[in-house]
């Protein structure tokens, strides 16, 4: 998500392993910020200079043998033992967001050094919130309890994103909203090609457009209407005098 990580990912994959296995986690500590790579409240970081750990305890009644390799982009970590749990028990989990605080936004900065149209994420957004992780236990299908695991807030933090000038044929300058459109001197919103052109209709007013187009075919359709009805009306005006 931006720079860092990597070992926490090794140890989150390795918790939620755990976690199906339903070991008992006698330390484990959520990242400061969400990550996208699993659910919120499922994710484990570790610090060894800070004291950061995830500390697992085997208890299961049987020795287990760890597995743990990559292939192909992927993280794989297996766990080998008795599972002595009873066959039509099965456990899903879930998060529940207690409360989510406004997103920090997108601080954009044009970087002339780079290439019209060019955007580089540097920081992603992180909306800050408070996330509860929750057992589900099933038997034979059926709900039976949920197991409260634990709480974790994550801080928000602003997005950092560098742009390319935009400038159009024209050679007007525009800045960069924190959607990543142009924007105009008179408000109007640009999209932006790859190579920096501009798009002909601006996005801003894709839906005033559509509005307008509805508009006129409803109204070609109704005068349509209107004249078909005259033409019937005096078709049948003319047989009756023909009578």
């Amino acid at each position: 998500d931006s720079i860092g990580g990597g070992i926490c990912q090794v140890a989150t994959t390795f918790y939620n392993t755990c976690l199906l296995l339903e070991l008992n986690v006698i330390s484990r500590k959520n990242h400061s910020m969400s990550v996208t790579y699993v659910p919120l409240g499922r994710d484990a970081t570790i610090f060894p200079e800070s004291g950061l750990d995830l500390v697992v305890e085997n208890s299961t009644s049987h020795a287990l043998y760890l597995e743990a390799y990559t292939s192909g982009g992927n993280l794989v970590i297996n766990f080998y033992g008795v599972d002595d749990r009873p066959a039509n028990r099965t456990i899903q989990y879930r998060t529940v967001t207690v409360s989510e605080g406004p997103a920090p936004g997108v601080q954009n900065t044009e970087d002339m050094s780079l290439k019209p149209g060019t955007v580089i994420m540097d920081q992603d957004m992180h909306t800050p919130s408070v996330e509860e992780l929750y057992k589900d236990v099933y038997v034979d299908g059926q709900l039976t309890e949920s197991v409260f695991i634990h709480r974790d807030s994550y801080r928000g933090c602003v997005g950092i994103r560098r742009y390319g000038p935009a400038i159009d044929a024209a050679g007007n300058h525009y800045n960069i909203n924190d959607q990543g459109y142009a924007v105009g001197a008179d408000g109007t919103l640009y999209r932006l090609n790859p190579d920096g052109t501009f798009l002909d209709l601006p996005p801003a007013n894709q839906a005033e457009e559509d509005a307008k187009k509805e508009s006129e075919e409803s109204k070609s359709d109704s005068e349509s209407t209107e004249s078909s009805a005259e033409e019937s009306s005096s078709e049948s005006e003319s047989e009756t005098a023909a009578e």
